[in-house]
């Protein structure tokens, strides 16, 4: 126990045992750990720019004609199909089609290999393309040569620092880029700039991964990789993942508050692809339009998909009848989370802790309710910004032009609204140096060591204590 407290950021420790590990309860010392991203927050941004550099550096890693370099799969490590990559470029482009002028003007922030530019660029009137990586953009300067391109602007600069010479622009598309941002104030200070560059009819794009879902991907990575750990490892290893993610993960509840602040609108809806399920279902699209959207409201009353019994065969009797020309239904279960939310709730079960409730209903993929839409022609707005963690998402079907969605209900959110990468980086530093210090005082053995972050002293009784009574995050490593 001395050992674990002598770590700098721990205050107090307890090591039990618990089978062939050691359980180590820690409080931490959270001014100290305040100290540690204080002194990291700075770095941040320069690290991914030393890693994007060298990547982009590199040779390219080809998929058939397409370049798949830094697009690589959670789940296997190995770069992501150019299948994949191609479904997530054609989803991204028709949704930012959607608002744009036949000949736009669109800024792009962090353009990786320029898979997203080679599909929206030769049609654009002007298109800037921002980067903080200059490999990326050299890389991409000599891809481009032989194209003729000649619309195409290449600016060195930061996400939260766009060149004062951008203005008057349709759309900044943020395209697989607020991952890399280092919190929450710099993600405002890169919209809040987005924003100030367009016309008056122009739009925010931005492709975000999902914090209500970040548990269950963090189990569903683990779950995957089978190592063969019991319910209550694979659970404890999920939440140091996810409890030490380096990445932005945003809440949707996030850009209803700054839509709010800055006096726009802000629409969030689940992708609409039908590929790799990290770059879709675990993914959703948020949209910031300038000044207010008018029109009438419609008063249709939302209905619940699981409730009342719909289904993808209802649905098509209904929008074929003509019965359902203006209807709302909530709560549909995406299929691509179906099974790792079962799977999250099983092993929650099985380790006595709470887990997520799996959707009820027929799951359907929104890319399927879209292609239901216009086969009736009608129009289908999608939506997730309820936020729900039950990998669900609501839709409205109507053929009256102008006709505004029922207004929302989203459910109470009061956690944050994203992830701390920073904090996630100096919690792993602490969790990673209490192992160290505790497996260099053994002779011989190296057992696992499973450290449970507690909210108060742990007890000195002989008998190990109960996980769940003092905190829930379980730190296997």
């Amino acid at each position: 126990m001395t050992t674990a407290q002598g770590t700098p950021g721990v205050v107090d420790a307890r090591v039990v045992t618990e089978g062939t590990r050691l359980l180590c309860y820690v409080v931490l010392d959270h001014g100290v750990i305040a100290d540690k991203v204080g002194e990291e927050a700075p770095t941040r941004v320069e690290d991914w720019r030393f890693l994007f550099d060298s990547v982009y550096g590199n040779d390219l890693v080809l998929d058939g004609d397409t370049d798949v370099t830094g697009f690589s799969s959670a789940y296997t490590r190995e770069p992501l199909s150019a299948q994949d990559m191609r479904d997530w470029v054609t989803a991204t482009a028709e949704r930012v089609r959607e608002y744009l002028p036949k000949h736009p003007r669109i800024v792009e922030i962090g353009c990786g290999t320029g898979l997203l530019l080679r599909e929206l660029a030769p049609t654009s009137e002007r298109y800037a393309v921002v980067d903080f990586s200059a490999s990326a953009l050299e890389r991409l300067r000599r891809s481009l040569r032989h194209l003729g391109l000649d619309q195409i602007e290449y600016h060195h600069a930061a996400a939260d620092e766009l060149p004062c010479t951008l203005r008057d622009f349709d759309a900044v598309v943020i395209a697989q880029a607020t991952q890399y941002f280092p919190g929450e104030n710099y993600l405002r200070r890169t919209l809040t700039g987005a924003l100030s560059v367009l016309a008056p009819t122009g739009v925010v794009y931005a492709d975000v991964r999902s914090l209500p879902l970040l548990e269950t991907f963090h189990v569903s990575l683990e779950a995957h990789r089978d190592n063969g750990l019991a319910a209550g490892e694979v659970l404890s290893a999920a939440g140091q993942r996810a409890a030490a993610e380096d990445e932005l993960v945003v809440h949707p509840a996030f850009f209803r508050s700054f839509a709010d602040e800055a006096g726009c609108q802000a629409t969030v809806t689940p992708r609409w692809g039908r590929g790799s399920k990290e770059l879709t279902a675990y993914r959703y699209d948020a949209l910031l339009r300038l000044g207010t959207v008018g029109g009438p409201r419609s008063a249709a009353p939302w209905r619940s998909w699981a409730g009342e019994g719909w289904s993808v065969r209802r649905l098509t009797e209904a929008l074929h009848g003509g019965a359902a020309k203006n209807l709302a239904l909530t709560g549909i279960p995406h299929p691509m989370l179906v099974d790792d939310l079962a799977t999250h709730r099983r092993l929650a079960d099985e380790s006595g802790l709470p887990g997520p409730v799996p959707p009820a209903g027929e799951p359907v993929l929104p890319a399927d309710l879209r292609s239901l839409a216009a086969a009736h022609s009608l129009r289908v707005t999608l939506d997730c910004s309820r936020g729900p963690d039950d990998g669900t998402y609501d839709a409205w079907f109507t053929d009256v032009p102008g006709l505004l969605p029922p207004p929302p209900a989203p459910e109470p959110y009061s956690g944050p609204c994203t992830s701390d990468p920073v904090l996630g980086e100096a919690l792993q530093q602490v969790f990673s140096e209490v192992v160290s210090r505790l497996q260099a005082a053994l002779p011989e053995a190296r057992p696992p060591v499973t450290v449970i972050v507690a909210d108060r002293p742990v007890p000195t009784a002989s008998d190990a204590p109960d996980p769940a009574a003092f905190g829930s995050l379980r730190v296997t490593i």
